[in-house]
């Protein structure tokens, strides 16, 4: 995967449009989010064909369905290797291994901080926040 030129502007409108939208499983959840925003850097989709799902536990399901052990497992097949959280750029996925909840975010413009989809919009925390991180083109 290459970024794309104008990677900058469609990255921007990606984390505008989504600071306003409501999280709901299997149509806007951290996993379409991060798929907008590696479609925005590199013009090219992630997500694989699941089933559709509207709980955590049916997205996992879905997961499996697909080949895939786990969203870490996902990520490392298409993505490719993690690398440092600390190394991550603007636009790199990152995940979140906080023990009550596993989330999917983005290095955000300023390439300081990550973030993650809440309730609605958007939820803003420092690079460090991330457990694992990939490089997106």
């Amino acid at each position: 995967m290459i970024r794309l030129d104008n990677w900058i502007p469609r990255f921007q409108d990606v984390l505008e449009a989504a600071e306003g939208r409501s999280f709901s499983w299997g149509t806007w959840d951290c996993t379409h989010f991060a798929n907008a925003c590696v479609e925005a850097l590199t013009g090219q989709s992630l997500l694989p064909k699941t089933s559709p799902y509207s709980t955590a536990r049916e997205a996992l399901s879905a997961l499996n369905e697909a080949g895939y052990k786990d969203m870490l497992d996902a990520l490392d097949a298409l993505l490719g290797s993690r690398k440092p959280v600390l190394m991550a750029r603007r636009g790199d996925i990152v995940a979140t291994n906080d023990s009550a909840i596993f989330a999917l975010g983005v290095v955000d413009l300023s390439g300081e901080n990550v973030v993650f989809l809440a309730e609605s919009g958007l939820s803003k925390h420092p690079i460090s926040f991330a457990a694992h991180a990939w490089s997106v083109g």
